[in-house]
């Protein structure tokens, strides 16, 4: 009877002892790392800048304030190519670009969010002064916040669905079903909450890897971080790290949907970006009504592998705000503010 309450105790101790409190403690290899100007921002003026994506040896970087929407910056010459992109509901002009994915080594995949269309964009193209675009997806459903392709030739999406988290459809932009429940703490999970009003509290990125068969999910005002495979009929969750759960409330007065963040509610992850290896996760946590704008840059990037397995915490000198990582995992590109917004870079050691 005393070996089975040792064996009980050892357990209860032992799993306590290696429980994850924080994200923080998920991380046994960190790394201190320093950034470095790599571009003379006199040749450049970004207005507020988002996205930004590695292509071969070009870096992309989505603007919504400036002249055109991306700005090209050749990452072998350090050399500023220009400002691309009209604004505008025309042939090759965008409104709303939210996502930008790599593609092939001269085209890259952007989401529009104002008119649900997946374009893929050519960057051999500026040698015309233009970007040249085709529609690669449209979706007809309003909710569709995210969208990502497949090695189907289906596409997983995120938005405000009545069920799960994420949607698979086919070309032809018919449901193949949903997946996958919102992370819940006790306290929400007994309530009868509109599954769109999680949908707007858990609100987030994707990325995919490059086989597009698997995907990695942060959330924007929690620390949640998930690991997702895909199938030709379903997601399935691999890993899930949730250390902390958005502090929302619920308002759908009008017969809108809304779920503002509380005044204690943190602003989480900042971005998220893939790479053969591995997912890099750009890190905040910082209450919003206390640090302002400061909350939504970061000094913490957390890197996965495609499993979810911890790998590397690089703890930054700088605050930044976007990330883009090179093929060979050595060098990022971010956006720093000094206090104007400028292109920075740091090396890596994974």
């Amino acid at each position: 009877m005393k070996q089975y309450l040792f064996i009980f105790i050892f357990i209860v101790l032992y799993s306590c002892g290696n429980r994850n409190v924080n994200i923080y403690e998920s991380f046994d290899s960190n790394e201190k790392i320093t950034h470095k100007i790599g571009y003379d921002n006199s040749k450049y003026l970004m207005g507020l800048p988002g996205k930004m994506a590695v292509i071969d040896s070009l870096l992309t970087i989505i603007d919504y304030k400036s002249e055109n929407l991306f700005h090209i910056f050749d990452i072998n010459t350090n050399n500023y190519l220009g400002n691309y992109g009209s604004k505008g509901s025309g042939p090759n002009e965008f409104l709303h670009p939210y996502s930008i994915d790599y593609n092939s080594s001269n085209s890259f995949l952007m989401y529009d969010a104002s008119n649900f269309t997946l374009y893929k964009v050519y960057l051999d193209s500026i040698a015309q002064g233009k970007l040249y675009s085709e529609v690669d997806f449209h979706s007809s459903t309003f909710g569709d916040v995210y969208v990502l392709p497949t090695k189907f030739s289906t596409y997983v999406s995120f938005g405000l669905y009545k069920t799960n988290m994420f949607k698979i459809m086919d070309s032809k932009d018919e449901n193949i079903g949903y997946f996958c429940d919102f992370p819940l703490e006790d306290e929400v999970a007994s309530k009868t909450i509109d599954n769109r009003n999680l949908a707007l509290a858990y609100q987030g990125k994707m990325i995919s890897n490059s086989k597009n068969d698997k995907f990695a999910y942060i959330s924007f005002y929690a620390t949640i971080v998930g690991f997702y495979d895909v199938y030709v009929d379903r997601i399935e969750n691999n890993k899930l790290y949730a250390y902390d759960y958005p502090n929302f409330s619920i308002n759908n007065d009008g017969g809108s949907f809304s779920s503002p963040i509380n005044k204690d509610g943190i602003c989480a992850f900042l971005d998220v970006y893939g790479t053969e290896k591995y997912v890099y996760t750009l890190y905040s946590g910082q209450i919003i009504s206390q640090s302002k704008e400061e909350a939504f840059r970061g000094k913490d990037v957390f890197v996965y592998d495609w499993e979810g397995n911890p790998a590397m915490h690089y703890v930054l000198d700088i605050p930044i705000s976007s990330i883009a990582i090179t093929k060979d995992n050595k060098k990022m590109f971010a956006i720093a503010y000094n206090p104007e917004p400028e292109l920075v870079m740091f090396d890596l050691s994974l």
